[in-house]
């Protein structure tokens, strides 16, 4: 079972003083949760919707973050989203959401947090993926003898 911790994200509007004219809107996003497993194969999402043409921000990107808000990746559309892929990610949950934003936004970069962010921006809500490392199991027990009686073709 594995518990997601989701965390408030927003952006500061650090204008002193000056009223901002925009208030950014971002609009929802709706498909997932995802569930994969890291095994070596590709690990892309499909299905997510971006369900409100009304979004206003002067400038959008995709943000992928783990947990804790940590950016791991900034998709610039949703078809470059979809395609992202998972697979050398470790487990985990990641976090993709859309963000509007205006001119002028600080923090926006790979490694660094989302809860550092200044500037005038909003996000959506975030889509989950989920990311199941499977574990093997251990063989116990004493020696083990075999007998292979006819050649198998696989």
């Amino acid at each position: 079972m594995m518990a997601v911790s989701l965390f408030a994200v927003s952006c500061s509007n650090d204008d002193d003083g000056v009223e901002l004219s925009i208030v950014p809107k971002a609009g929802e996003l709706t498909g997932g949760p995802f569930t994969i497993c890291i095994d070596g194969t590709p690990d892309m999402v499909r299905g997510i919707v971006l369900n409100n043409p009304n979004v206003i921000g002067a400038n959008r990107t995709y943000v992928i973050t783990d947990d804790l808000g940590n950016i791991l990746g900034l998709p610039p559309t949703l078809d470059t989203d979809q395609g992202v892929n998972f697979r050398d990610a470790s487990s985990g949950v990641c976090l993709i959401w859309y963000l509007r934003y205006e001119n002028g936004l600080e923090g926006l970069e790979f490694g660094l947090n989302t809860n550092d962010l200044s500037g005038n921006c909003v996000f959506s809500n975030p889509v989950a993926v989920n990311r199941n490392q499977p574990k093997a199991g251990e063989l116990t027990g004493g020696v083990f003898n075999f007998t292979i009686d006819e050649p198998q073709i696989w």
